[in-house]
Order: C-alpha cells, then sequence, then structure tokens
C-alpha cells in the first residue's frame, strides 16, 4: 500500500467527483459527516481501487455513484446507516462484522422517476 492512514479522523470530507485513489490502507479510522463521489454524472464518478478499510467507523455518511473495486472491508462500524447511492461495488469483500449498509439506486434527478 502506497498511503497508510491510522487512527485518523475524517471530519466533513466531501469528494464532489472524479478523483482515482488507489492502494490506500485504513485503519481505525473514522469519518464524520463525510461524502464519497457526490456527482450524477457517470463520467464524473470517483474510483476508488485496491483499498484495504479495517476496522473503521462511519457516522452520517454517504457514498454516492462511486466505483468501488479490488477492496476489502474488514470490520466497519456504522452507527446508524451507510447510504450508498448509485455506488457500483466490484470485487469487494465484506468481512468481520460490518453495520448497516443500504445500497440504493441513485437520487432521481429532479423532475424524472
Amino acid at each position: 500500500m502506497s498511503q497508510i492512514y491510522e487512527m485518523k479522523l475524517f471530519d466533513g470530507v466531501y469528494d464532489d467527483g472524479k478523483h482515482v485513489y488507489t492502494d490506500v490502507e485504513l485503519i481505525k479510522c473514522s469519518f464524520v459527516g463525510c461524502g464519497l463521489s457526490i456527482t450524477r454524472v457517470p463520467a464524473d464518478r470517483t474510483i476508488v481501487r485496491n483499498a484495504r478499510i479495517h476496522n473503521c467507523d462511519v457516522r452520517g455518511c454517504a457514498i454516492n455513484t462511486a466505483v468501488i473495486e479490488d477492496t476489502v472491508i474488514d470490520g466497519l462500524k456504522t452507527y446508524n446507516l451507510l447510504q450508498c447511492w448509485g455506488a457500483v461495488f466490484k470485487h469487494v469483500v465484506f468481512k468481520g462484522r460490518i453495520g448497516r449498509v443500504m445500497i440504493s439506486p441513485p437520487y432521481p434527478r429532479h423532475g424524472h422517476s
């Protein structure tokens, strides 16, 4: 892994799309009020590739249209619900104790169903 974060607090971090995060390891990190890939344009999706997430927790966060691939999530505490709106998961392994996660289609555009 090229980037390792351990016991880091991510507070109010919003990713508006068009980013690529690769070779990242997160160990016992906390995410509060964060959003990943906040875009409805498929070409602008953020990509998370080859990540390892170990015993992290999320509170008041959402994953929108991100593409998450070749990733292992080993233990994830959700204080209520981690909502995923239009996210794509490819070769993702969830293991260990995982809190409540809801995977839904993307938000409909205003005026469309």
